[in-house]
């Protein structure tokens, strides 16, 4: 299907600096043109237009839609752009000629060629084509914009709308019950537009695809955690260097299984699933830039649990931690260290500290995770409602580390020597000791 357009000439936008042809045609054929071009390019037009099930549709629209008035078409410019295979695809204009039932009437039309055009001037026309909605207080839409992206870049951004939006306009890069940041309101639409015009917007958006379809987790974390790392460098993120740091991965296909069942919903065992996975994204990123990478906590928790295992094969040792004879322990390490004086091997393993997901313990030095080397001591007895406990633990650097127990009351519900503490804070452990297994029976 052509369309019959009559060249009035060629002028120069003074904005881009870039040259454009001012045409006329029928409004009803351009319309007609686009929505088969569309159609062709297997694009259904209204999964772009949110407005459609939204209450921006009013009651009335679509009666509007079917007579719209022509004041509409009359003095509004039309905008175009000549892609490289000489189709043309719609800059602005995208209600009155893909929703709207156009009327067969002379409109003027500017038309743009893509072999002229920049990707970031292409984005730049867009933005300044909804000039009101950035600086008038109107809220950005993506209804043009997601379309022409899916047309001209082949992006399409209702699949992962969530880590889409969140690119645009949000930072925070943890999950928890504050929800998602919101920039104040008078800046919220200035800021979609300056990451929209960063070079690197295309490739972010594409980077951001490759993740989705890769069926690793793409939420709206992701988009914040990519341009927090867009903002310090300035450079492609590649995904397939970012997927093959995934993939080999030594935690993650687990999270993510854990991820699909949990993940998606707000309850603190998601947000506990979501930030141990956003760790290992933050390592892929660093990856890729060159910073240097730490272990996550996924990776730290399964080292520690990969030692405990090691270490309950060891016969000479006991398992503390947990174990239901636990008082018959505790009388053993009464005799042996406190009443006769003799020395009893431990093995210690401090686990990591969980992500902190409020950061209420910033600047708090935990110990590092693994098999800590220090001597476990007697360090002193209590005595309550004449029930006699004591209790053990190690010191290092000047700190004493108490190690305790999750009893819940008098009645000693709970487990034995399962953290240790020290000025209010605690990490979790598993405790050996080198005793007789006879003191259990």
């Amino acid at each position: 299907m052509n369309i019959d357009f009559n060249k009035i000439g060629n002028f120069k936008d003074n904005i881009i600096n870039s040259n454009y042809e001012l045409s006329t045609c029928d409004a009803s054929q351009l319309s007609g043109y686009l929505k088969k071009l569309y159609s062709n390019l297997n694009i259904d037009i209204d999964n772009h237009n949110g407005s459609l099930t939204e209450k921006t549709w009013l009651n009335n629209e679509n009666v509007v839609a079917l007579n719209p008035p022509k004041e509409i078409y009359e003095y509004q410019n039309f905008f175009l752009l000549q892609n490289k295979n000489g189709e043309y695809i719609l800059l602005d204009g995208f209600r009155r000629l893909l929703w709207y039932t156009a009327p067969s009437t002379e409109i003027l039309v500017r038309i743009y060629k893509e072999d002229d055009l920049s990707d970031k001037d292409i984005l730049l026309l867009l933005v300044y084509l909804n000039h009101f909605k950035f600086y008038g207080g109107g809220q950005y839409l993506e209804r043009g914009f997601s379309l022409l992206l899916k047309s001209v870049f082949n992006i399409d951004i209702f699949k992962y709308k969530s880590t889409f939006d969140s690119y645009l306009s949000r930072n925070i890069t943890i999950s928890n019950y504050s929800g998602m940041d919101k920039p104040d309101s008078s800046k919220y639409n200035e800021n979609v537009k300056s990451r929209i015009l960063n070079q690197f917007f295309v490739s972010d958006i594409r980077f951001i695809q490759d993740i989705f379809n890769s069926g690793y987790m793409c939420n709206s974390y992701l988009g914040s955690l990519t341009y927090k790392f867009r903002k310090d460098f300035h450079k492609h993120f590649d995904s397939n260097i970012f997927i093959t740091y995934l993939n080999n991965s030594t935690v993650l296909a687990e999270l993510m299984i854990k991820y699909n069942k949990v993940g998606t919903n707000r309850s603190a065992e998601s947000q506990k699933v979501v930030n141990q996975i956003l760790e290992i994204y933050e390592q892929a990123f660093n990856n890729i830039v060159g910073n240097d990478i730490v272990k996550s906590y996924a990776e730290k928790l399964k080292e520690c649990r990969d030692l405990v295992l090691k270490f309950k094969k060891d016969k000479s040792l006991i398992k503390l931690t947990g174990n239901s004879n636990a008082w018959k322990i505790k009388r053993e390490l009464r005799k042996r260290i406190i009443e006769n004086g003799e020395t009893v091997k431990f093995v210690c393993i401090v686990f990591p500290k969980e992500i902190d997901t409020y950061q209420f313990h910033k600047g708090v030095k935990y110990l590092e995770h693994g098999v800590i080397d220090v001597d476990i001591i007697y360090l002193r007895s209590t005595t309550h409602l004449m029930s006699k406990t004591d209790f053990f633990g190690f010191r290092v650097d000047d700190c004493t580390y108490t190690i305790r127990d999750n009893y819940s009351g008098y009645h000693n519900t709970g487990k034995s020597f399962t953290h240790i503490e020290t000025n209010g804070f605690s990490q979790d452990i598993q405790l050996f000791a080198e005793l007789p297994k006879e003191i259990l029976k």
